[in-house]
Parts: structure tokens; C-alpha cells; sequence
């Protein structure tokens, strides 16, 4: 079955092309090195599968970052609501192709860390096939003039909590990955994007200040996982102001922290490991050394019982989710869209809870990836001689397997985002 998906996943680009009227791809320089001779992706992943070990390649950034193409210039579902893309009468705002940068793929975080993947895959492998189409893709949503757009929904337009902090710490690391690739288009598409960014850790800053206590949840609001960005953002660019806040607090919050209540997780429709989050923010926060002593009071060792959920493999049934639902997905939308009826709201209503539940599904779906990354975070921060590096490197293969087994069972609810954190799951230190 996988290979099937992945063979089927090698036509997408092409198919891609054929959606977006894309101009023919620009060419780019020839490597100084020759590339080593593609081939069908299915096999490489299944036998890295059976290997138990997911190797970063590729053929398989080709067939994962096909995913974030396929969905940048898609625009966000219709909301009940005035929001970001749309306007209250829910029709879409003038040019916002050309005012926009991150209109795609579901929702705001969601096409952030879309751009973000394109970026690693292009950073890494800067002369793939599908390497000019992406930088078509970059050029176009990280043009000056989209980024001014966004900046100006910032400061004029959103709620104080629009994306906070899930989504700003996503576009801090976007940040991150532009301004560590040598590449001329790189550097200016991070010129871009920089004053939108400040401005986010500038409000990271302040809503850090009055934050009361941490939130632990397995969702976006988590409070490490975004730490985490954002402490790595603030090591890039040097902003001593939101590096203290998030050292302060992180402190405050998480130092004191433990036996964390593994048998917990997951919880609902998580897909952060809250307690796996936490020990990855503190792995870059605290010295080894003190790091190794945290970790042995936070986290049960790995061969006993109260650990074995970060062995086992989520099970999505169980929770009673749909393995598919009958969804219209989003579509490219209308400049004159009818007003809501009270029949047109009831079948909304009925089309929204059957997309919460596939949503619900996707986030245990990519709690595989989110896990396996944490755990290879956590690996290499201890000691060669800690036997819990070998563990964690076990484990964290287990789940990464587990994630490419199902990552296509909740269709555009899932695939809009799931390989982002497949990327970042195969590409974690």
C-alpha cells in the first residue's frame, strides 16, 4: 500500500503543472557535481521502511515536497467569519494573490510551514527536478510586496492572538532556514521576510511577559514547542530581548518540571507530544550536563512500562475517527460569494464536524512524525555513552515509519500539512 501511494505521489507534479498553468520552469545551473541517477521513490521508502531507517534523499524530498506545491497557491476554506483571507461578506479581498504570502494550504500556519519545507528541500537538494518550480513558488509568495502585505495585516488588521504563538514561531523558523541558505534568491526573499518576523518576536516578547504559566496541551497553543523556535530565532539574529523572555520563562516554567505524565498522551486529537516538546526545549536551553540530570527525574527510562506509549504506534481507530469522510474540499473560492442561508449554514455545520473529525485524525497521524523528531532531538543532545541515545534513535524510527504508513488516509486534511513534519521529522539532528 505505501508503495502504491508513493509511486502515485511521483505524478503529482505533473499534474501540478497542469492545475496552476504554471510557465514552463526556469532553468537553473548546472550542478558542479553530477546527481546521482533517480528512481521509483515507492521502493526507496520501503526499504528504508524495512530497514528501519528513514533516510532524507532525493527521491523522497521530490515525492514529500510535492504535497506543499500542491496546496501554497490553494486558497483557505471559507470561514463564517471575517478572518485573514476573507472579507465579512466572505468573499475573497482584491489581488490578495499579489497582497498575500501565506494564503494557501487550509490555513495561515499550515502554508508557513509548507514555504518552510519547500525551503529545506530546495536548501538541501538546490538541483532537484522539481527545484525551479519551487523557486517560482518562493519568488511569487516571498516577494517584497507580499510580505509588505503581510506586515500590514499585523500591524493593522489582527487580533493580538491571530496564530499566536504556534504560526509566529513556524515563520520565525522560516526565517531561520532562509537566512542560513548561501543563495542569492534566498537572501533576499529573507530581506523580505525579516520585518515581519521582528515584529513577531517584538510581540512574542510582550505576550511572553504576561504569560501567568505554561500551556501543555498536544495542540498549537502548546508553550515548548513554539519556545523552541523561537529561542533558536532569537540565537540567529542575535535579539537578545526575545532570547531572554523565552530563557526566562522556559526556566520558570519548565525547570522544576518532573515525572511528566507519559501515560497521558495522547490526548484527543493531539499532535505535539507535550512531554516530549518540553524535554526538546530544555535539550538546546540546558547544558548537557545539567540537561542529562533533568531528564533522568522527567522522563521514565525507555525500557519501562510508563515509556511505552512513545514506543507503541497511535492508534487512530480506537478513538472512534473516521477513516474517510465525504468532504468537499476548499475550493479556489468566489469574489461573489451568496450570503449564508439558514439551509446553506446547516450543511456547512454537518461539512465543518465531518472535517474536524478527519482533522482530528491528521493530528494523530502526524503525532508519529512529531514524535520520531522529538526523540532524535533528544538523542543527540545526550552523552555517546547515554544508552538512552540508542533507545531514542529506535524509537524515534518506529514512529517515523509509523507516520509514512498512514500519512495519506485523511486526505487534504492531512497531506495539506503532514509532510512539512515529515520533512522536519527526517531532516531533525
Amino acid at each position: 500500500m505505501r508503495t502504491r501511494y508513493f509511486c502515485l505521489l511521483l505524478l503529482l507534479p505533473l499534474f501540478l503543472l497542469t492545475l496552476t498553468g504554471c510557465e514552463p520552469i526556469p532553468s537553473v545551473p548546472e550542478p558542479t557535481e553530477p546527481i546521482a541517477e533517480t528512481v521509483d521513490a515507492g521502493p526507496v521508502v520501503e526499504t528504508a521502511i524495512a530497514a528501519n531507517e528513514l533516510e532524507w534523499s532525493l527521491e523522497v524530498a521530490q515525492q514529500l515536497v510535492a504535497l506543499p506545491l500542491s496546496c501554497i497557491d490553494r486558497p483557505h476554506k471559507r470561514p463564517q467569519r471575517r478572518s485573514y483571507l476573507y472579507e465579512t461578506s466572505r468573499s475573497l479581498k482584491p489581488r490578495y494573490e499579489d497582497r498575500l504570502a501565506f494564503y494557501g494550504c487550509t490555513d495561515w500556519h499550515s502554508a508557513v510551514n509548507s514555504t518552510w519545507a519547500m525551503v529545506k528541500v530546495l536548501k538541501d537538494f538546490p538541483y532537484a527536478p522539481l527545484g525551479g518550480l519551487i523557486r517560482e513558488k518562493l519568488e511569487h509568495h516571498l516577494s517584497s510586496k507580499s510580505l509588505e502585505g503581510e506586515l500590514g495585516f499585523f500591524t493593522e488588521e489582527a487580533s493580538p492572538g491571530f496564530e499566536r504563538p504556534y504560526g509566529w514561531a513556524w515563520l520565525m523558523r522560516l526565517y531561520v532556514e532562509l537566512a542560513s541558505f548561501r543563495d542569492d534568491d534566498a537572501e533576499r526573499w529573507a530581506k523580505h521576510l525579516a520585518p515581519v518576523a521582528a515584529h513577531l518576536a517584538e510581540k512574542s516578547v510582550e505576550y511572553l511577559s504576561h504569560m501567568p504559566g505554561p500551556i501543555r496541551v498536544g495542540t498549537h497553543n502548546n508553550s515548548a514547542f513554539a519556545l523552541l523556535y523561537m529561542l533558536e530565532y532569537a540565537d540567529v539574529v542575535g535579539d537578545a530581548n526575545l532570547k531572554t523572555a523565552v530563557t526566562t520563562r522556559a526556566r520558570e516554567f519548565f525547570e522544576d518540571d518532573v515525572e511528566c505524565p507519559v501515560r497521558y498522551e495522547p490526548s484527543g486529537s493531539d499532535f505535539l507530544s507535550p512531554c516530549l516538546a518540553e524535554a526538546a526545549l530544555m535539550s538546546r536551553l540546558l547544558p548537557q550536563e545539567i540537561f542529562v540530570t533533568w531528564l533522568d527525574d522527567f522522563l521514565p527510562a525507555p525500557d519501562s512500562e510508563a515509556f511505552s506509549p512513545m514506543r507503541e504506534p497511535v492508534v487512530i481507530e480506537a478513538r472512534g475517527l473516521p477513516v474517510e469522510a465525504d468532504i468537499e474540499e476548499p475550493s479556489e473560492g468566489s469574489p461573489a460569494s451568496p450570503e449564508p442561508t439558514a439551509e446553506t449554514e446547516e450543511v456547512d455545520s454537518d461539512r465543518e464536524d465531518a472535517t474536524r473529525l478527519v482533522g482530528a485524525k491528521s493530528h494523530l497521524i502526524g503525532l508519529s512524525f512529531v514524535r520520531a523528531a522529538a526523540l532524535k532531538r533528544l538523542a543527540a543532545a545526550l552523552p555517546p555513552e547515554d544508552s538512552r541515545r540508542e533507545a531514542y534513535e529506535t524509537f524515534a524510527s518506529l514512529q517515523g515509519e509509523r507516520g509514512f504508513e498512514t500519512m495519506y488516509e485523511a486526505n487534504y486534511s492531512g497531506t495539506h500539512w503532514l509532510a512539512s513534519f515529515a520533512v522536519d521529522m527526517l531532516t531533525a539532528p
